[in-house]
């Protein structure tokens, strides 16, 4: 081959090149403006769950956790289990409260009568301890001298005490919902399904574009540049997608993990994005997850497939169920204790 054919298949490779990397551009930008477009009217933070389908105040200020997954999924351990700890000791200190005032009720009924009570007693029921607070004060006032003189002023100073008590504990567990949001460094992204399923579908065609760009250049500076490597790309454009979809489904789901980091819902736009990059890479793990997964079905007809629960639903379980013996209930509590420490351990030896 002479010196200008070798010319020649450079020029006509670096021109099939720049114009397979125009479209490609062309088309990034498209991306791009339609994903900060749908961004703009469809701000991220409304796609995040609101607080109280993560967490649950009864009509006493009792927090309960409606989903520890979610909790973690959408907050995160680091930023949640401090703020659950604080509200755990929180919901004990109502719980005794609350004890110590249906005792002080039942007496001030002994005291007075059943019709003092009951205007206080309906309100702690329902919950609302602003309510209960003056109705004490109400009935403080209306007391005749006399009848305070009798030793009956403590006992109605004390169910004031502990009332006003329950409604600051309240009041810190209602102030305590809104901590539980996600960073709002990480509110960039939709988080619904739908919304997840965009983003996706969006960062790996941003991250093939990237690819396919990076690439092209390279082998058109070099004049390798071949034409049915465009063909190629095309068919990326299509399947990486499915391909970036199916590769977060198996990561939701647990099938897939990524060593030494936590999984979180803000970092599936990383994952689209790395698997648009490398789509060849991403086909061959969906390759290789199809064949593990189809093997486990092929072996649970057969019989031969172990059908016992995860160790994960198994810890669940066993946590879940209620103690039967003093001893049981101590190996619960050193359980708990040392998941606990190991937490405080793991954020001071944490890097600032």
């Amino acid at each position: 081959m002479t010196v200008d054919d070798q010319n020649t298949k450079k020029e006509e490779s670096w021109r099939i090149g720049v114009s397979f990397m125009r479209w490609q551009a062309s088309l990034l930008v498209i991306c791009i403006a339609v994903y900060l477009v749908l961004h703009y009217y469809i701000p991220a933070g409304c796609t995040f769950p609101r607080t109280d389908r993560l967490i649950h105040l009864d009509s006493f200020g009792r927090a309960t956790v409606i989903s520890a997954e979610d909790m973690d999924w959408y907050v995160g351990a680091d930023k949640s289990v401090p703020l659950i700890t604080q509200m755990n000791e929180r919901n004990k200190n109502i719980e005794s409260r609350l004890a110590s005032l249906r005792q002080q009720l039942q007496d001030l009924a002994t005291r007075f009568s059943e019709v003092a009570a009951d205007p206080v007693r309906n309100a702690v029921d329902k919950g609302e301890f602003d309510t209960a607070v003056r109705r004490v004060f109400q009935l403080y006032a209306g007391l005749a001298p006399g009848t305070l003189a009798n030793g009956n002023e403590p006992v109605v100073k004390q169910i004031q005490e502990t009332v006003r008590e329950l409604a600051g504990l309240k009041r810190v567990q209602q102030e305590s919902l809104p901590l539980f949001r996600p960073p709002e460094k990480f509110k960039l992204f939709w988080v619904n399904p739908w919304g997840i399923l965009g983003e996706v579908v969006a960062w790996s065609l941003f991250g093939l574009f990237a690819s396919l760009l990076f690439h092209s250049a390279h082998y058109a500076r070099k004049g390798k540049f071949k034409k049915p490597e465009t063909v190629v790309g095309w068919s990326k454009i299509f399947y990486t997608p499915v391909v970036a979809v199916v590769l977060v489904l198996a990561i939701a789901d647990g099938l897939l993990h990524v060593s030494s980091a936590g999984t979180r819902i803000w970092m599936i736009p990383l994952f689209g994005f790395l698997a648009g990059f490398s789509s060849r890479k991403a086909a061959k793990v969906v390759d290789g997850l199809s064949e593990w997964a189809l093997g486990r079905m092929a072996r649970s007809l057969q019989g031969d497939e172990d059908t016992t629960p995860s160790a994960g639903v198994v810890a669940i379980q066993k946590v879940m169920l209620p103690p039967e013996t003093i001893d049981d209930l101590g190996n619960q509590a050193k359980t708990v204790a040392n998941a606990m420490l190991a937490q405080k351990l793991s954020q001071l030896t944490k890097p600032s």
